[in-house]
């Protein structure tokens, strides 16, 4: 089977799966498109000296869709991250504030019952049905702490996840290019240039050489 084979067997593969966000890369990088192949041999010459993984396309492919597809705040620079960081704790405390000085606070229970099964409000279930329930011990979560478990999840995200660098013109590109070259690097000891310049430019319509690619790697 030559290398073109095998990469349209897996990217036929992935158009029968149920999922659509690799099937738009698998669409967009797996084409008989010199660039492509070249890219993909440059990858397979890599995966040929260390025979570990059966599944490399697969996996490239989703360490690209990956890379391509971060959440939003990723994308905004320090000083946006640092606002949104600020919004979120303010409106939070708001909340919680508001619920309290209004006795509208309640609890959260988890019900795996055949009559109840889900979450529900504790306080509104009638008082046998509370009985019960505080019969079988079922930990109770009061709003108000639950928001702020989400605003510590939320501030720990925002502050830590982003890549370093600054965001800008081409932001989205450059976000995916450094997390690829991370995984390369890690997985061949190389960022391997052309394989990102060729990925980069096909998923977001940029045109970078690999010169381009090491200025911006080195930023």
């Amino acid at each position: 089977m030559t290398l073109l084979d095998e990469i349209l067997a897996v990217r036929d593969k992935i158009l029968q799966s149920q999922n659509d966000h690799l099937k738009v890369v698998a669409e967009k990088l797996i084409t008989n498109e010199p660039e492509v192949i070249a890219m993909w041999r440059a990858i397979q010459n890599r995966e040929n000296k260390s025979n570990e993984y059966d599944f490399w396309i697969e996996e490239f492919l989703e360490a690209v869709q990956e890379a391509n597809s971060l959440p939003t705040f990723h994308y905004l620079n320090k000083q946006s991250r640092k606002k949104l960081t600020s919004i979120i704790k303010q409106l939070a405390q708001e909340f919680a504030d508001i619920l309290k000085i209004n006795d509208l606070d309640f609890n959260l229970i988890y019900a795996d019952g055949k009559i109840f099964n889900g979450f529900y409000i504790y306080e509104d279930f009638g008082e046998s049905n509370k009985v019960r329930i505080d019969a079988e011990d079922k930990q109770k979560l009061l709003i108000s702490n639950l928001m702020k478990e989400i605003t510590q999840r939320s501030v720990l995200k925002i502050q830590g996840e982003p890549q370093k660098g600054k965001s800008g013109k081409n932001v989205k590109a450059i976000r995916q290019l450094r997390m690829l070259a991370n995984r390369n690097i890690r997985r061949y000891d190389s960022p391997l240039l052309s394989v990102l310049a060729t990925s980069t430019n096909i998923m977001n319509k940029t045109s970078y050489n690999e010169a381009d690619i090491s200025k911006l790697l080195s930023r």
